[in-house]
């Protein structure tokens, strides 16, 4: 069995996702000096993001060889999509929770006024 290791279809659909998380984390990076905290969480967010994407990116393109080559039932396919997908689900609940902190989080309340 063949394998094409790369969906291009798949790529190109999430490409501008994947150019939005690379501004944000080369953002992130510019301003790291001014604000670095805020730069810190942006980085590791939009970092994970990346990194998951790419990552089932992949694991799409290779399953079906490794599973061909291995002998891999339907049943454990199953089983590892949904594990793969449920890793997935956590990643980006901490990716999204890193850019909520970084947009409300440390900021200086200002002075109140009557």
């Amino acid at each position: 069995m063949t394998v094409n290791p790369i969906n291009w279809g798949s790529l190109l659909a999430q490409t501008p996702v994947y150019l939005v998380w690379l501004v944000g984390l080369i953002l992130a990076l510019l301003r790291w000096s001014r604000h670095p905290r805020v730069s810190l969480l942006v980085a590791v967010a939009t970092g994970i993001f990346l990194v998951s994407g790419v990552g089932v990116l992949l694991f799409n393109a290779f399953l079906p060889a490794i599973a061909h080559n291995t002998g891999t039932t339907m049943r454990a396919i199953g089983i590892l999509i949904g594990a793969v997908s449920i890793g997935r689900v956590l990643l980006s609940v901490v990716g999204f929770s890193l850019l909520i902190a970084a947009a409300l989080g440390w900021r200086e309340a200002l002075p109140h006024t009557a």
